[in-house]
């Protein structure tokens, strides 16, 4: 199943394919490939896991069925979400979707709309359709037992996640080399559906801190005089105990209330501090969870979604 938006031209007129083509060349996520019946612009980020696509069939609807009800003409060009995926999916193609409707003067019909006729595109109606039909689609693939190897991640955190995940690179390229700016990957603990977010560190170097719930702690034991191989020790603690006990290290990053950072001073001022961190062995204690394979919608429980 998926989300479906189709653009229209107030008059009948043809969309040059080769203006389609130089449009999808501005987005470094967009790559554009020849289909059975025309083109099609595939969306794909490596650091957020969203992928959608746009279909460009230029021949649809030259049967004289290419006029709505209200006058406007079929582009054959098609947006497909897939249901099962995380809101923030939304976040980044309902922007493209503005863009192509802006650059080539065209309107969006938004299918799952009830009444839906072509209108002027609205990023805030498109956003709030897809994630009601999101949900939607998700309890009864639930109910049908589609998604039993899915995991669940609340709203709020997924957005904080994908928020994190879409911004790191920037946040590495200004800081260098001198401060670690970790990935934050899902994981469950075993035996349970719901993820919980991560970061690594090894106890010392100097690092941004997102809102995670567990740091795993991979640090190296290294032995007196070279007489031993180096140990490695992985470990994980909640996350919230750790940044108490290092607190009075970490400053506020960017302004932002859910981002810390420990810079290179305060990591050789608070060493000592840092080696006293307990946790647990992480060796068996979750399962690793991949970037497409989660939902934000709460299918765990009987309650219908807000």
């Amino acid at each position: 199943m998926s989300h479906n938006l189709y653009f229209f031209t107030r008059e009948p007129r043809t969309i040059d394919q080769s203006l389609l083509i130089a449009w999808a060349g501005k987005f470094a996520r967009l790559t554009t490939k020849l289909s059975n019946t025309g083109l099609q612009f595939a969306y794909r980020n490596p650091d957020t896991g969203v992928h959608f696509a746009f279909d460009f069939e230029p021949g649809a609807g030259d049967d004289g069925e290419r006029a709505s009800p209200d006058g406007s003409f079929r582009t054959g060009i098609v947006l497909s979400l897939t249901y099962g995926r995380p809101t923030y999916f939304a976040y980044e193609s309902m922007p493209l979707v503005e863009d192509l409707a802006q650059g080539f003067d065209l309107l969006v019909l938004d299918a799952q709309a009830q009444n839906a006729r072509p209108g002027l595109c609205n990023v805030d109606e498109l956003i709030r359709s897809w994630r009601d039909n999101n949900q939607r689609a998700v309890r009864t693939m639930a109910t049908q037992g589609l998604i039993d190897s899915f995991y669940y991640l609340p709203e709020a955190k997924a957005d904080l996640f994908w928020a994190y995940r879409s911004q790191r690179a920037g946040y590495a390229k200004r800081l260098g080399n001198a401060v670690f700016v970790p990935e934050i990957f899902l994981f469950a603990l075993e035996g349970r559906r719901e993820c919980v977010t991560t970061v690594t560190w090894n106890g010392y170097f100097p690092m941004i801190f997102p809102r995670v719930d567990y740091l795993i702690l991979v640090r190296r034991n290294r032995p007196w005089f070279g007489l031993a191989k180096t140990a490695e020790k992985v470990d994980y603690a909640p996350a919230a105990r750790v940044l108490e006990q290092i607190a009075g290290a970490l400053a506020p990053f960017d302004g932002a209330d859910d981002l810390f950072i420990l810079t290179p001073d305060q990591a050789r001022r608070n060493a000592k501090t840092f080696r006293r961190i307990a946790g647990e062995p992480f060796a068996g204690a979750f399962s690793s969870v991949a970037l497409d394979g989660f939902i934000d919608v709460d299918f765990l429980s009987e309650s219908p979604p807000a």
